[in-house]
């Protein structure tokens, strides 16, 4: 039950100012054990983190990436002689978004695509080497397309790796309000 792993961030285009702006001064090492904690906390509730990895957010030609080893038993559950992997993936979609949609009755003005999602690409990659012997069941991938954007999911295992891929892309433009 004990997961030891490796967590990096890159952002680009216009998702990378706020990273650098967090970046853009030296920190003391009470700041890097903080920001150690919290990333390997985001990844795995009760976490611990630490070689905390950083770039300079004042240096425009380095790329904006940090990047946190992390520790943690609580990464799987057991059910029987099940073991769940609860993946530590961002879900993209607000709790209650859709209900919201669909009961706040019909829209009156265009909508602004690039609200939505944004005008982002966004690739995540998780890998996990398995214990020898286990055999992951995974989800089916798919690949949605909308005049919002794309989204496509992928699951393999090959030998003891694991690898989920998601990728998703925004657009920009004007849909009439009933697109909701």
């Amino acid at each position: 039950g004990v997961m030891a792993g490796r967590y990096t961030e890159t952002r680009t285009g216009t998702a990378q100012y706020g990273l650098r702006s967090a970046f853009s001064r030296e920190l003391n090492a009470g700041e890097r054990d903080q920001i150690a904690r919290a990333i390997a906390n985001n990844v795995f509730e009760g976490a611990q983190g630490d070689s905390v990895e950083v770039f300079d957010g004042r240096d425009l030609e380095a790329t904006p990436r940090i990047g946190v080893s992390f520790r943690t038993s609580r990464a799987v559950q057991s059910h029987g002689v099940t073991r769940i992997l609860t993946l530590p993936l961002r879900e993209y979609a607000s709790p209650g978004l859709v209900s919201q949609l669909e009961t706040s009755g019909p829209r009156r003005f265009p909508i602004d695509v690039g609200e939505v999602i944004g005008l982002v690409e966004e690739t995540t990659e998780l890998r996990v080497r398995l214990p020898e012997g286990w055999r992951a069941q995974l989800p089916e991938g798919g690949v949605a397309a909308s005049p919002f954007g794309a989204y496509s999911a992928e699951y393999r295992q090959e030998g003891r790796d694991l690898r989920i891929t998601r990728r998703m892309s925004g657009r920009r433009g004007t849909e009439p309000p009933e697109q909701i």
